[in-house]
């Protein structure tokens, strides 16, 4: 005959996380540059936000003075944060020059 199981006796014995870290189980991941809620741009959005052709984007990255970028499944993504840090860094700062 099964003994009725009710109250705390009913717990099974699994080890708990002590301070489960915010980051998820890979906390020793470093933290990347953009954040997790960030819109990742591709080089077709980028050309239209920049109104420029994506040919001038790609020579841009060829020649290291594109915003940075990453690859998902071989696409470039732009995280939209680091573009405008970018535009950012490139914007005059004497409007007469």
């Amino acid at each position: 005959m099964r003994a009725a199981m009710h109250g705390p006796e009913t717990k099974t014995n699994v080890p708990q996380r002590a301070n489960p870290t915010p980051e998820g189980v890979c906390s020793t991941m470093p933290e990347p540059s953009a954040t997790a809620a960030d819109e990742y741009l591709t080089i077709k959005e980028l050309s239209a936000l920049l109104k420029v052709p994506e040919p001038t984007l790609r020579y841009w990255r060829h020649c290291g003075k594109a915003p940075r970028a990453i690859k998902i499944n071989g696409t470039l993504r732009f995280p939209r944060s680091g573009v405008l840090a970018w535009l950012e860094e490139h914007a005059e700062t004497d409007p007469a020059a």
